[in-house]
Order: structure tokens, then C-alpha cells, then sequence
């Protein structure tokens, strides 16, 4: 509203341009703080002088009319003006000098992909999961005679609180990421290393109780574990980041190729052979009987995540992925 060259006006805030639920919420704001609009300042209360800055002649008239003198006012139109009010009215274009297309167009504007307006445009691993296991869920035809199984009393009514299988899965995990790989990896050395994690306060002690080292020590004792323990380079618990076209994740988009999530997911191991990566993700889930090929399809698709996360951002193939069921001692490669 009619700044002068330089002025040094401070923009109206975030809040108050985001919760505008008009034009006129916008234009508001702007008229009460230019000295053009000191009968609005003088109706809200406000006084003192304007924003400093603000020293350009007001374009503009205001006169502040009450609700009961509005249906009596009587306004005397300028010629021409009559004209303008009634296209307006007719919802008809009005010239209003060389920015009106400029300003129609801004006001105008929509975002040109409607049907991805309300969708996370960042989702970690898990949550694309969330996303596939409802998605299908819904293809799947209900089971009217299902009912819950619980295996296990809820902890707020068990007399002993230990820690939550997730709990003791990320317990299991923290081992797995600091243990030292160059030290032989015998059962005593794990217990050792597991104390030692205590002191330096990277597991709590109620942590500690519920790691498995008999598990560690049989995957270090295997094929696989052998492996990490050979390879030049060992990364573990690696974060990534990656963009994917959002048809990957929301169906409905798939003919947007523009459209992008961000993806995020975590990476448990990752061992350079030297002519590429062996790829792990450690499960602490209790396997169960005739499981296997179930959950193997089931995280394929989160393998193959990853994969795709590992050979584009550091461009090096990777040669094998397996899930490894740590508490049955379990490889399954995932082709």
C-alpha cells in the first residue's frame, strides 16, 4: 500500500498471512499500518505513528461506515465508476493498470496437482509400509470371524514391567552397531563389550539384561557373520535419504511424473567385499513355524528399498541382501 523506494517496512508476519481466510484479511493488516489508513487505526484502537518508511501518498480513501448507517449510505460514483462496479458485480475482468493480470494470475493460482494436496510429501520406510499393509489389507477380503489373539497380558497389569519386544529389538540393535569387529567375538567378549556399552551409557542396564548374546554369537559364528567380519568396510545403522516419484507410494499419482517423496529409512549393515555390498537387516521378531517365506515377501519390498538407496547414492552394486532372524539364528536371501 503505496510504499516509498527503500522503505523499511517489516512484512507482515507468518501467522497472520497464513491464517488469512480472505483477500481482505491480507489487505487489512497492509491499509491500517499506512498513514492512509489512520481511520482504521483510530477505529482498532491503534495509535502512534505508522511503520516507519511508509512516507508514499495513499492511492486510496477510507472512511469507516457502521452496519446500521450501510444499508442507509448513499455513495456518489465517479464516472466510469458505476461501469466498474457493475462488472465486478457481473464477476466480468476490470483493468486496474498494467499489474492486474499479473495480480489475477497470483490469486488465481492452484496447485496444478490437485490429488496430491494433503499427502506426506516425506515418509519414512515405516510408514510407506503402514501405507502398503493397509493398501493390502483393503484388497484382501475381510474375515468377519477374526478375533485378536493376545499372547501376553497388557504391561500396565503385569506384576513385573520388562522391556516390550520393540524395546528389546532396539536394545539388540545398538549391540549389533557398536560392537567392536575386531576383537573375536566369543560369547565372553560380547558379555564384556555389552558391560562396557552399560558404563559408556549407550544401553541402560535393563538393556543389557534382555540383549540375547547367544544369538550375537551365533551369527558371527555363521556364513553371514563371517563375512562382515572379512569384509574391508563395515557401515552400520546407516541413514538415507532419497527421493522417489510418488506413484511408488500413493497409486493415484502415478500419471504425475513430476510429483516427488521424500523418503527415509535407516540401513542395519552394510559390508563392502570389495566387488560390491552384502546388505542386512536384522530381525528380533520371533520367527515362528512356516513364517519364513511369509515375512520374506513381506520386507522384499523394503530390501529392495534400500538396494535402490545404496547403488544410486554411492553408486556401487549390491551383490546380496538377506534377513537375518536373530533369534532363531535364520538367513533368508531376498532375490
Amino acid at each position: 500500500a503505496g510504499r516509498g523506494p527503500g522503505a523499511a517496512v517489516t512484512p507482515l508476519a507468518d501467522v497472520v498471512l497464513a491464517g488469512a481466510g480472505s483477500f481482505l484479511d491480507w489487505l487489512g493488516p497492509a491499509l491500517v499500518r499506512h498513514p492512509g489508513g489512520k481511520p482504521l487505526q483510530e477505529a482498532a484502537g491503534r495509535h502512534g505513528a505508522p511503520d516507519e518508511g511508509e512516507t508514499a501518498p495513499a492511492g486510496f480513501k477510507v472512511r469507516i461506515i457502521s452496519a446500521g448507517q450501510a444499508g442507509q449510505q448513499v455513495v456518489q460514483l465517479q464516472p466510469g465508476q458505476q461501469e466498474l462496479l457493475d462488472k465486478v458485480r457481473r464477476g466480468l475482468p476490470v483493468a486496474a493498470g498494467n499489474c492486474y493480470e499479473a495480480v489475477s494470475r497470483r490469486l488465481a493460482w492452484q496447485y496444478p496437482c490437485r490429488s496430491a494436496v494433503g499427502k506426506a510429501a516425506k515418509l519414512t520406510v515405516t510408514e510407506i509400509k503402514r501405507v502398503f499393509d493397509a493398501r493390502q489389507d483393503e484388497e484382501e477380503p475381510a474375515d468377519a470371524t477374526r478375533v485378536p489373539v493376545f499372547t501376553e497380558r497388557p504391561r500396565f497389569v503385569q506384576e513385573t514391567r520388562g522391556l516390550t519386544a520393540a524395546e528389546r529389538g532396539i536394545a539388540m540393535h545398538l549391540v549389533m552397531q557398536h560392537l567392536d569387529l575386531k576383537r573375536v567375538l566369543k560369547r565372553e567378549a560380547v558379555v564384556e563389550q555389552v558391560a562396557r556399552m552399560v558404563e559408556k551409557e549407550l544401553l541402560t542396564p535393563e538393556q543389557a539384561e534382555a540383549v540375547d548374546v547367544s544369538a550375537i554369537v551365533r551369527f558371527f559364528a555363521g556364513d553371514l557373520g563371517k563375512r562382515v567380519l572379512q569384509a574391508r568396510e563395515v557401515l552400520r545403522e546407516i541413514p538415507f535419504s532419497m527421493a522417489l516419484p510418488a506413484g511408488r507410494v500413493y497409486p493415484d499419482l502415478a500419471n504425475n511424473s513430476d510429483e516427488r517423496v521424500m523418503v527415509q529409512g535407516v540401513i542395519d549393515c552394510l559390508a563392502d567385499e570389495g566387488d560390491g555390498f552384502l546388505l542386512l537387516d536384522y530381525k528380533t521378531n520371533w520367527l515362528g513355524p512356516g513364517r519364513l517365506e511369509e515375512l520374506a515377501g513381506h520386507y522384499r519390498w523394503q530390501l529392495a528399498l534400500y538396494t535402490e538407496a545404496v547403488e544410486s547414492i554411492l553408486g556401487r552394486p549390491v551383490k546380496q541382501k538377506f534377513l537375518y532372524f536373530l533369534a532363531e539364528g535364520i538367513a533368508q536371501e531376498i532375490t
